[in-house]
């Protein structure tokens, strides 16, 4: 498939604009091209963009991010799965997504060739370098649909340990929990 006519540049340039967050990363996905971090005034916040890429077969677990995530496909595609039945999204050159702060979700590139993306996001300092994603051990479904989870503060943070491998905070449930439910509507969209 080719790209959409100045959909990178395009889109790039509107993410760039739109505070969200970053995706996260397993050992085996890399940061690509461009990588940056800046604080906001105040300090409490950082601005994270970068490009990323998934081999075929690469991907990230149950995760979920502590602020809004946009991004966009530059090359590939992108399979993202959200769960309790809900139906699986595909993502291909040129669309851009919105997962919502504290949505449980697992991405992978089913493809046959290399993904790459781009994202960024603005988020509390704690979540810095690039570790935005806290791992669960699955969508936790009540009724129909997957569910948002509770986001740890900062302070809590402390509570929580970097999986290196992963890239991904783990948290005692108790931090995270309960969590609210979706229901089967389509949170963010293509």
């Amino acid at each position: 498939m080719q790209p959409k006519s100045n959909s990178r540049i395009a889109g790039i340039n509107l993410l760039m604009a739109i505070p969200c967050l970053v995706l996260l990363f397993e050992a085996s996905a890399r940061a690509d091209e461009f990588a940056a971090l800046g604080t906001l005034p105040g300090g409490a916040e950082v601005v994270e963009g970068l490009t990323f890429t998934f081999a075929p077969g690469e991907g990230l677990s149950w995760h979920f991010h502590p602020a809004d995530e946009y991004a966009v496909i530059l090359s590939g595609e992108l399979t993202e799965d959200r769960g309790c039945g809900l139906e699986t999204r595909v993502f291909d050159v040129g669309d851009a997504f919105h997962e919502p702060a504290g949505l449980v979700h697992m991405v992978k590139n089913n493809g046959s060739v290399d993904f790459h993306g781009f994202a960024t996001g603005v988020l509390p300092i704690c979540f810095t370098d690039f570790n935005d994603g806290i791992a669960v051990a699955g969508p936790h479904c009540s009724g129909e649909g997957s569910c948002r989870c509770r986001v740890p503060t900062c302070d809590e943070l402390a509570l929580c340990t970097l999986n290196k491998e992963t890239g991904l905070w783990e948290c005692p449930d108790e931090l995270i929990q309960p969590c609210e439910s979706v229901g089967s509507q389509r949170v963010g969209h293509k």
